[in-house]
């Protein structure tokens, strides 16, 4: 897992690779939920299944903080007034 695609870690880990005979994952835009996600399941996984986990849960774990409390502000808004009417 690397943080950056292009950035140094990335580009260091593609020089390394093109000399290996052996197939190796890498994953660029890490964030800290995949690699905690990869640390706890990488005993019970696959490289592919690891791989296909740290995508999902990377992406999942990115949220526009903005809309998520206006979600919340609005439901809780919807349970005041049903909550008042009766």
């Amino acid at each position: 897992m690397v943080d950056l695609l292009g950035g140094t870690p990335c580009n260091s880990f593609v020089s390394v690779v093109n000399s290996l005979d052996s197939e190796v994952f890498a994953i660029s835009g890490m964030n800290l939920p995949m690699l905690l996600e990869v640390i706890s399941s990488r005993n019970s996984m696959t490289d592919i299944e690891l791989s296909d986990c740290a995508q999902i849960t990377g992406k999942e774990s990115i949220c526009n903080i903005n809309e998520r409390f206006s979600l919340c502000k609005r439901k809780q808004e919807e349970k005041n007034d049903c909550v008042n009417q009766n």
